[in-house]
């Protein structure tokens, strides 16, 4: 089996920062509650010339009183592991962040750096960094800005989600940002406790980034520093309810 290739990869991404209105708020409105999000990956994550699709997980187990949920069709699901809150309108805060599931697959069968004609996926690490982090702004009681920065320990695996590691992918940094509003787009999956009335009664504590537009895509251009292989990927959608 071929030796793991371990590389470090910076990831510069452009944030779109959206001018919002500042209306007085007292700084019980300013709050997003520990939660979680789920997304699911856009056609065009590339990994040396390879297209990536993700894999869903189908359900996931957020603990306490939400347990076990149907997570539609979303490959990927971020905790956001403190509450947030600010003050004044304007101020930012930051959570720490830890990605709880990640996979994909590829597209069609390929030979994967020679691997062999098969299917691979991408999939976490057991062991992941512990330095993945959000910083949320407020532009009122609604919404404002955010950015993120995940650090990713990841496997590439041949014919299963399972299966033999053929690389690895040590400290792989993403970082992007976008906005956020207090509402999930339609058709979005809601998991009460876990991403939707977080405080227990409504949505005035929940947290829904990109809410703008949850269906289009914006590429993100990464490269990991090593000959002959480039990393594409779209920024990922939110995740939809099964049909």
């Amino acid at each position: 089996m071929p030796g793991y290739v371990r590389t470090r990869l910076t990831v510069v991404a452009t944030l779109t920062l959206v001018a919002l209105a500042l209306p007085l708020c007292s700084s019980a409105d300013l709050k997003v509650d520990a939660g979680f999000d789920l997304f699911t990956s856009s056609s065009g994550t590339m990994l040396d010339g390879i297209d990536f699709v993700g894999v869903p997980i189908g359900s996931y187990n957020f603990g306490g009183a939400v347990g076990l949920q149907n997570t539609g069709n979303a490959d990927t699901i971020i905790q956001r592991n403190q509450t947030v809150m600010v003050n004044n309108v304007g101020d930012s805060s930051t959570t720490s962040l830890t990605v709880q599931a990640l996979q994909l697959k590829s597209a069609t069968e390929v030979n994967f750096m020679g691997d062999g004609l098969d299917t691979y996926y991408i999939t976490l690490r057991a062991t992941q960094p512990d330095d993945s982090s959000m910083t949320i702004q407020f532009g009122g009681d609604t919404g404002g800005s955010f950015t993120s920065r995940l650090d990713l320990n990841l496997d590439i695996r041949k014919g299963s989600l399972t299966g033999t590691v053929v690389s690895s992918l040590d400290n792989l940094v993403l970082t992007g940002g976008d906005i956020w509003s207090r509402t999930p787009p339609p058709g979005s999956v809601t998991i009460t406790g876990a991403n939707v009335n977080l405080n227990g009664s409504n949505n005035a504590d929940d947290f829904w980034p990109n809410s703008r537009d949850a269906s289009t895509p914006e590429p993100i251009t990464m490269s990991l520093g090593i000959a002959g292989v480039a990393l594409f990927m779209r920024r990922r959608r939110r995740a939809r309810r099964a049909e």
